[in-house]
């Protein structure tokens, strides 16, 4: 037999095992039984409770802590409530990318009244609010847990604007160009609706992604808009999580946006969106630190490669250093997604240490289906991919004729839905229109018309 002829052979045996060796993980991968949810429970062959439940993180601690971060008084903002400003007098507190308003003043724009102050109790003719501690109430029957807390300050309390909005059922608009805040009613009062709980239903996953504070979202109107985005999600109970990049850079511009450093309107507009969209049933997760290296621009650069980041200790710095923001600024995260799913097996066992929900598929031979590891780490993939062109048709087609036994999770950069987003202020109310071209339009009608019920990624080892 000549060389050439063995070499051949030997060439065709190698791809044929591949592909075998691929056809059999792929297999597994897809045929592992339809997600649903009955009874409350995320049910499916594929998800091992008991293997969920004996997950250990490393138990990294933050060298941050939101508690810890320093309070200033700030006077170049201007407020008003439900279209009357605050007295010129009044003292503004800035923590952790949020401003906070007397609590007495906010009181008496809403008439409301303080009846105690040990512990803290207000009152009007529809809502009772107790404050169990600075950093949790109860208003009416339900629990709500302050996104920014009960600051003490020279004897007077102070509460966060994202805390305002929830609680007294408003919406604060943002302008950078005024360097104002305009806190209106809102179409949606959650503080008293219940949190929908998981549906009967085929389980869905939807996930924002790439945002941060820096491109679109730095634009004020825009996180205006991304409220919007909360609201329509949460008036059609639909669950959904969002890709937080924390530190967003652009050598060419000479941009480094470090929420933790730079202080002005726009960082805390877009910390008060994050918080909005939390309190609208949002679930934040990382999606690197900066997700760039070298010279590349955010979200479109990677930052955990075989190249990028690639030793132990700037893997482990990568997450650290988001896990650290995080905790500062008091946003929660639950799971991480590595930059365009570029992270190496080593870095994503790295990963598994701190976060048990991995928002991404294990690896190219198991890419569309759930995965357990033997650490106890689920990687959760997007099979149904992304919007791409502008164009939702593909996975609304997807949606509406689902494939028996792929999960239905996708992803959609909300960048893209601003253009289909108008905003009014009438009657002192936040309004909001979605065109009827609108590409989030499409796919949550799919969801809601084919009985979807949409999770976050911690649901999977719910009991």
């Amino acid at each position: 037999m000549g060389k050439l002829k063995k070499i051949i052979i030997v060439a065709t045996l190698t791809i044929f095992s591949i592909a075998l060796i691929y056809g059999i993980s792929f297999y597994f991968s897809f045929f592992q039984g339809d997600i649903i949810i009955k009874d409350g429970i995320v049910k499916g062959k594929s998800i091992n409770k008991e293997k969920l439940s004996s997950y250990k993180s490393n138990g990294y601690t933050s060298i941050n802590t939101f508690e810890s971060q320093p309070i200033e008084e700030i006077s170049d903002i201007k407020i008003s409530i439900l279209n009357k400003n605050l007295p010129k007098d009044t003292k503004i507190l800035l923590k952790s990318q949020r401003y906070y308003i007397p609590l007495d003043i906010v009181c008496s724009k809403l008439n409301f009244k303080i009846i105690n102050n040990k512990p803290l109790k207000i009152t009007n003719d529809k809502l009772k609010i107790n404050f169990v501690n600075n950093n949790k109430c109860n208003i009416n029957d339900n629990t709500y847990w302050l996104r920014g807390g009960i600051i003490e300050h020279n004897n007077q309390k102070f509460i966060s604007i994202s805390d305002i909005e929830y609680i007294f059922g408003l919406t604060a608009i943002f302008n950078s160009e005024e360097n104002s805040i305009s806190i209106m009613k809102s179409n949606i009062n959650k503080s008293l609706d219940k949190q929908f709980p998981l549906q009967n239903g085929k389980v869905a996953l939807i996930r924002f992604e790439d945002i941060t504070a820096g491109g679109s979202f730095y634009d004020t109107e825009n996180q205006a808009k991304f409220k919007a985005i909360g609201d329509f999600m949460y008036q059609n109970n639909l669950k959904f999580n969002i890709a937080w990049v924390p530190r967003y850079i652009h050598p060419d511009n000479n941009i480094d946006n470090d929420l933790l450093k730079e202080k002005n309107i726009n960082n805390a507009g877009f910390i008060n969106a994050l918080d909005y969209l939390i309190n609208c049933g949002g679930r934040i997760g990382l999606h690197g630190y900066t997700h760039q290296s070298n010279n590349t621009v955010s979200t479109v650069g990677s930052e955990l490669t075989r190249n990028d980041n690639s030793s132990e200790s700037e893997t482990r710095a990568v997450i650290e250093n988001a896990i650290n923001t995080s905790t500062a600024l008091n946003i929660p995260v639950s799971f991480f997604e590595s930059p365009h799913y570029h992270a190496t097996k080593r870095q994503k066992e790295i990963i598994g240490e701190y976060f048990q929900y991995q928002y991404e598929p294990y690896s190219i031979l198991n890419y569309i289906g759930l995965k357990t590891t033997k650490n106890n780490n689920l990687f959760i993939p997007t099979p149904l991919g992304y919007i791409k062109d502008r164009n939702s048709k593909n996975i609304v087609e997807k949606l509406k004729n689902p494939t028996s036994n792929l999960l239905c999770s996708l992803f959609y950069h909300p960048s893209l839905e601003l253009d289909y987003i108008t905003l009014d202020s009438k009657n002192d109310v936040f309004n909001f229109n979605f065109e009827k071209d609108s590409i989030l339009t499409s796919l949550v009608n799919a969801l809601i018309e084919n009985g979807y019920s949409t999770i976050h990624p911690s649901d999977f080892g719910t009991y």
